[in-house]
């Protein structure tokens, strides 16, 4: 038996309760219901104004109307760009890229940020973006299993190189000896440390990896070619990563970017340093990724070997849409000898610019609109 309470109303003592009643009640005053009801819509029609008396609601329902000619075109009054992380290199090119080619692609370009490369790319999938700047390493991984054939290479840009940071100290060996023997040197108790010192990439073999945005599809790719086995540990951004390396929750810390990154620039050489990536690495990464060098004065790093990605500016290959002629437009800007020579040689522009070649092999398909 239910013990539901019923939330009736009270019973109205003007009226009867019985619906049937109700009828014949409401009946034996139906001469003098319409003009009543007459003067309250009139006075209610003199309060609202003429202004609000076609869009009253309805049974609980706002009215529907369609966008007007005003609103469609501030919906196609600017392209949103997804880049990164405040601070970081596609932040700052986006940046450089509209005060250049603004005017070029007809409409404004506004900057969506995101936490890197993923987030970016769901957001151009989802159409919530009309373009993304995008490591290809990670449309390559992802391709394996999704459908990507509506993405496509507007402009290729500058090389990403991948950046390894450990500790600039011995750490443990990685084996549950070393765990034990480092926990009980920690609290003052006999143990011996097994320690070992990372100097190479194959020193972090099944070892954790601190990866955010881009880098865990980079890192997924390293174990696919190379078969590391690293242990990938995703968290929000450089400085937690950062964080926990020193805490030693994590061996190391992977980095995809253009260099020099801003923030490997503010590191210390007594507490960090960069692990090169040679032979036989880069050979087993040749069909992705490329050899390059890096240099970071703070680390005492000159010309260090590593590999790179390519960058590229990505977008929706859609026929017939609005974005399509400001999007060509873009590009045409960034083909422009004039508009490169901008932004290679103006002052405080991203160094990125001087390795982007416009016109050069995307590692992804080409923007071909229709």
């Amino acid at each position: 038996m239910s013990h539901h309470r019923s939330h009736t109303r009270p019973p109205d003592p003007q009226g009867p309760q019985d619906p049937r009643q109700g009828l014949r009640h409401g009946a034996r005053h139906v001469g003098t219901l319409p003009v009543a009801l007459a003067g309250v819509l009139a006075l209610a029609a003199s309060l609202a104004g003429p202004a609000h008396a076609q869009s009253t609601p309805t049974d609980g329902f706002a009215a529907f109307e369609a966008p007007s000619p005003a609103q469609d075109r501030r919906r196609a009054s600017t392209l949103l760009v997804a880049t990164g992380l405040a601070g970081g290199t596609y932040s700052a090119m986006l940046r450089e890229l509209s005060e250049v080619c603004s005017g070029s692609s007809q409409v404004p370009l506004t900057e969506q940020r995101s936490s890197g490369t993923e987030e970016s790319l769901d957001s151009l999938l989802a159409n919530e973006v009309s373009a993304a700047f995008l490591q290809a390493d990670v449309l390559l991984a992802r391709a394996q299993n999704e459908k990507l054939d509506a993405i496509r290479t507007l402009a290729p840009l500058h090389p990403e190189p991948l950046h390894l940071l450990v500790l600039d100290r011995p750490v443990s060996d990685g084996s549950w000896l070393g765990h034990l023997g480092a926990g009980l040197s920690r609290f003052g108790l006999w143990g011996r440390q097994r320690l070992v010192d990372l100097r190479r990439l194959d020193d972090l073999r099944g070892r954790r990896v601190a990866v955010w945005g881009g880098a865990r599809s980079t890192a997924e790719l390293l174990n696919a070619k190379t078969g590391l086995k690293l242990q990938p540990v995703l968290l929000d951004d450089a400085d937690s990563a950062l964080a926990a390396l020193q805490a030693r929750q994590v061996d190391a810390v992977l980095a995809v970017g253009g260099a020099p990154l801003p923030w490997v620039r503010k590191l210390d050489r007594r507490v960090v340093r960069l692990l090169p990536i040679t032979e036989p690495w880069v050979g087993l990464l040749g069909s992705v990724y490329t050899p390059t060098r890096v240099s970071y004065a703070n680390l005492d790093v000159r010309g260090l070997p590593t590999v790179a990605t390519q960058a590229v500016l990505a977008v929706r290959n859609v026929p017939g849409s609005w974005t399509t002629g400001h999007l060509v437009g873009l590009r045409d800007c960034l083909r422009s000898p004039r508009s490169m020579a901008t932004l290679r040689g103006t002052t405080g522009y991203h160094v990125a610019w001087s390795d982007v070649d416009p016109v050069g092999k995307p590692q992804w398909p080409w923007f071909a609109p229709r």
